[in-house]
């Protein structure tokens, strides 16, 4: 978080998990089922900090997976589904 952006990262890490004794990941479930999931820019911890006076709550969403570049408008959800 700066003065002018924030960032906010989801993960689907569903079926697998930390392994202590072989200190690696383990796949628990190769095909879990899908999830869904949103977003919002008050999600993005201290947003209420830096936003100007008048904000609508607009931002944008650039998903790294997917490569899209979604803008939301006026506090609305971004909402995604993955499996």
């Amino acid at each position: 978080m700066n003065r002018h952006t924030g960032v906010l990262g989801t993960f689907n890490c569903q079926g697998a998990g930390w392994c202590k004794e072989e200190k690696t990941n383990v796949i628990h479930d190769k095909e879990p089922v899908t999830i869904t999931g949103s977003v919002r820019a008050e999600d993005v911890d201290l947003i209420t900090n830096i936003y100007p006076e008048g904000w609508t709550g607009d931002c944008a969403v650039f998903t790294h997976k997917g490569g899209i570049f979604i803008l939301i408008k006026n506090f609305q959800n971004s909402s995604s589904q993955r499996n």
